[in-house]
């Protein structure tokens, strides 16, 4: 089975996954090397852009809904949800925005639910700076509140809310690609009917994604 790939805002990181895809031996060392080779995984990944809410529109209700009913995917990624807002409301479009919002939502959800198809929506943070840490410029990553970028109105949409960090790592030049310096990851459970609050920590390097006992 295969995967979609929506993009939103950023060309679709094929360099990236021609990495994984050439690493696939050691992240998978248990498999026999030569079952790995005879593995066409390119093949099994579908891209598509969406660069506005309109084109979003078509690409889950008739493209997408099309690759499920054949079949050919099990998995639907989507890349980001909030570069779709970011440009096309203002402070006054409020009501518009989460009419998007929900009707985005429930055809998300009628995917899912009539394919049996994971739906994965990737929403950025903002970070919540008091004054006198905005003054100060005191706050870091870690130790910053954040907040879903699309607000409540998204958040109650979903099934289950995963939150995804960086660990910053002494001594870590900013500008060293993360894949390659391995910087510790965490992923935490911010709610789930079935799962407790919990989390784990990874890293993400050449080849891939490696959890951390």
């Amino acid at each position: 089975m295969g995967a979609v790939y929506i993009c939103t805002e950023d060309v679709f990181p094929s360099k990236r996954l021609q990495q994984l895809i050439d690493q696939q031996h050691k992240l998978r060392a248990d498999v026999p090397a030569e079952i790995i080779q005879k593995i066409k995984f390119g093949n099994s990944i579908f891209v598509e852009h969406a660069a506005d809410l309109d084109a979003f529109h078509n690409c889950i209700t008739r493209r997408i809904s099309l690759l499920l009913t054949r079949g050919m995917v099990r998995l639907v990624v989507v890349d980001s949800m909030a570069a779709l807002f970011r440009c096309e409301f203002g402070v006054s479009d409020s009501v518009t925005k989460a009419r998007y919002l929900q009707t985005f939502g429930a055809q998300l959800h009628s995917l899912s639910t009539r394919f049996r198809t994971p739906i994965m929506c990737v929403n950025q943070v903002t970070d919540a700076v008091s004054e006198s840490e905005a003054a100060q410029c005191s706050w870091s990553v870690v130790d910053s509140r954040v907040s879903p970028a699309l607000g409540i109105t998204w958040a109650n949409q979903l099934l289950m809310r995963l939150m995804v960090s960086r660990i910053p790592q002494p001594g870590q030049s900013p500008g060293v690609a993360s894949h390659r310096s391995g910087s510790v990851r965490t992923l935490r459970v911010v709610f789930a009917p079935h799962l407790p609050p919990s989390s784990c920590h990874y890293t993400v390097k050449l080849e891939g994604v490696k959890g951390i006992k």
